[in-house]
């Protein structure tokens, strides 16, 4: 679908990176530094069918099956435009 995004549920992101290898699921689980996700869209940013909202870096260990079901499920859009968050609210000097 088309729209703006309008939340990332950013747990399901930590979650669809532990699918990769990028995170521990246990902890003695391995992180392999070479796999991880690149978010190329943000909250308020308007999407079409089509578009790359993220790019995946996988590895031999990746289950991607489950990585992409978890990360597709992280992202709510809306028909309407959505103000961007303030990612800085004030600087300490």
């Amino acid at each position: 679908n088309a729209g703006f995004i309008h939340s990332i549920n950013t747990e399901r992101i930590g979650i669809a990176a532990m699918y990769l290898g990028a995170g521990r699921e246990h902890r003695d689980s391995r992180i392999d530094p070479a796999v991880g996700l690149e978010i190329t869209r943000k909250v308020g940013d308007r999407v079409e069918v089509g578009d790359v909202i993220a790019r995946f870096f996988i590895g031999p260990r990746s289950c991607v099956p489950l990585a992409l079901e978890t990360f597709a499920g992280a992202y709510r859009l809306s028909a309407s435009s959505v103000p961007r968050p303030i990612l800085i609210r004030d600087t300490i000097i």
